[in-house]
């Protein structure tokens, strides 16, 4: 007898793909994927880091700013000092160096 990995152990029926995910669609609903979330917390510290080296009298005012740093380029919105709400990151892999 072959393996079938789709087996339901409950009811002893054989299924054409997981129960989970017959159950769910296959999707994971009500997610948004934003680049915030794409970002680790090493990336976010090195790149806030960098802005307050180079703009340290940047004020709160609710604006979109732009930062470029290697080879993306950052959206962000000042919360406070040294504190940043990252809202996109841009590839500009075709700069010129």
């Amino acid at each position: 007898m072959r393996y079938n990995p789709y087996r339901d152990w409950k009811t002893g029926k054989y299924e054409s793909a997981p129960v989970t995910k017959q159950l769910t669609g296959g999707k994971k609903r009500g997610k948004i994927s934003t680049s915030e979330n794409k970002m680790t917390k090493y990336e976010k510290d090195i790149v806030s880091s960098g802005i307050l080296t180079d703009f340290p009298n940047l004020k709160r005012d609710g604006l979109v700013r732009c930062y470029e740093y290697g080879d993306f380029q950052y959206y962000f919105i000042v919360k406070g000092y040294g504190n940043y709400q990252f809202k996109g990151k841009l590839s500009i892999k075709g700069k010129v160096r």
